[in-house]
């Protein structure tokens, strides 16, 4: 048990919180994804929709990095058939 939940719920205060309703809600914020009508409301829904969020997450950055590398690698080619020398990256 990590908390009292104060004003979860409808009904008010509902009990306290367990360590996965404190990843749930820590992970809900983080993720930007938020608090809908449509809620986890048992812990193993809670853990499974925290492991999609995460999942999401991870997924989202890969796409960027590939984007990223994608633009990258386009502006290096048009710098070598423009004949100017690229340019010196540090990795």
């Amino acid at each position: 048990m990590t908390g009292y939940g104060e004003g979860c719920g409808q009904g008010g205060a509902t009990g306290w919180l367990t360590h996965t309703d404190g990843l749930y809600f820590t992970v809900t914020v983080l993720s930007t994804v938020g608090f809908g009508d449509i809620t986890a409301k048992i812990q193993a829904a809670r853990l499974v929709v925290t492991g999609q969020m995460i999942a999401d997450l991870v997924i989202f950055a890969l796409a960027v990095k590939v984007i990223v590398g994608a633009v990258s690698r386009g502006r290096q080619q048009g710098d070598a058939s423009s004949g100017q020398p690229a340019r010196e990256t540090r990795r």
